[in-house]
């Protein structure tokens, strides 16, 4: 299994609703059972629900194939099964099967993970929530989530063996590396409804088609290392392109901006070493080192007075500026770092995040400071 050398910090926040949902009357099922039918143990979680847990010991765990009832029977009682607990079947090397049914609204965190021969998931509509870790390290080569699901949590995900995701219509929430490091998935669908993506995807290294939902803002190191992408439209919802969001990307070559996008953060683009054009769009300002060493950059197209860090294109020689004016929306060709003409001097624009004493430094003729 390849190393993750784009782990990112953790920045999910969960709405209101489904954290409330959550935390009512959760328990952690790994600390306890209190009765087993048919194989599989249970921890009562209210007069009317129960939960799935496990006995505790490694040498009695989970092998096989799973059935998960939606009610069970005990002391005369007649219970729902609502939730598969807290590493509930963590670390089940030889499960490799498991049937969720519709009764289940939550996977707890880490309730699959390390399962080492988990190839197999059905997932029932009722779901609401996957939390943190369920099924990370498990070889599932697919899954189709239920349209009931709202949210994933960080690292659900992560390090499996997924081809597609298709995500559901219903989803609100999609936290941090959910999916990173699933060095086997190719395609993503992602819905409307999601607003933004914090390395959800990071070191997906043969990913290479994405729908972005129209909905969403913004990206932090949503798509680093996925050095299959080769082309990326961003919808013009998207206002913020912040650290890292395609940082690595080695193979991208083709990148459409919207017209309404206001940031492109540090490194967004760093190392994108095939990508040979791009279009600024008019209001965004471009960060410290957004295009470094994009080596085979050599047309970049920015408007006259444009927020531009001098270093944002640092190490790429090759590019020339094509100058647009705001205004007449006509075109003239320029240095970088970006500078204008003023009653025939020299004047440079400082921009936010300029490093200042480059800039001076590499402006001989200066004469005049704006």
């Amino acid at each position: 299994m390849k190393k993750n050398l784009y782990l990112g910090i953790n920045k999910d926040i969960s709405c209101l609703i489904i954290f409330l949902f959550l935390q009512m009357g959760h328990v952690n099922a790994s600390s306890h059972y209190d009765f087993k039918s048919n194989g599989i143990f249970y921890a009562i979680k209210s007069n009317t629900e129960v939960i799935v847990t496990s006995e505790g010991d490694l040498k009695k765990a989970y092998k096989g194939k799973v059935v998960i009832p939606s009610t069970v029977s005990y002391g005369g009682k007649i219970y729902n099964v609502t939730e598969i607990g807290k590493c509930a079947f963590l670390a089940c090397k030889s499960l490799n099967s498991v049937v969720i049914p519709s009764s289940i609204k939550i996977i707890g965190s880490e309730a699959f993970m390390n399962c080492s021969s988990l190839t197999k998931v059905s997932l029932s509509d009722g779901l609401v929530a996957i939390l943190y870790g369920a099924f990370r390290d498990c070889p599932l080569k697919s899954i189709n989530f239920p349209s009931s699901v709202r949210l994933i949590e960080s690292r659900a995900f992560q390090n499996t063996n997924l081809t597609k995701v298709r995500l559901p219509d219903g989803l609100k929430e999609i936290h941090s590396e959910a999916f990173s490091n699933c060095h086997y998935l190719v395609s993503v669908y992602l819905p409307d409804g999601i607003k933004k993506l914090n390395d959800t995807f990071i070191g997906c290294t043969s990913l290479n088609y994405v729908r972005l939902p129209n909905t969403l803002v913004s990206m932090w190191k949503a798509f680093a290392g996925c050095t299959s992408l080769t082309s990326i439209a961003i919808p013009n919802s998207v206002e913020c392109l912040f650290h890292g969001t395609f940082q690595d990307c080695t193979a991208l070559n083709s990148v459409i901006l919207p017209e309404n996008l206001k940031l492109i953060g540090p490194l967004a683009f760093k190392g994108c070493i095939s990508l040979e054009t791009i279009n600024l769009p008019h209001n965004a300002k471009v960060d410290n080192g957004a295009f470094l060493g994009c080596y085979s950059l050599r047309s970049v197209k920015a408007y006259k007075g444009q927020r531009i860090s001098n270093t944002a294109f640092k190490g790429c020689d090759k590019v020339k500026m094509q100058w647009i004016n705001k205004e007449s929306n006509t075109s003239n060709n320029g240095k970088l770092p970006p500078y204008e003409q003023e009653n025939g001097e020299d004047t440079i624009v400082i921009q936010d995040n300029t490093d200042l004493l480059d800039t001076l430094y590499s402006q001989q003729n200066l004469k005049k400071i704006k």
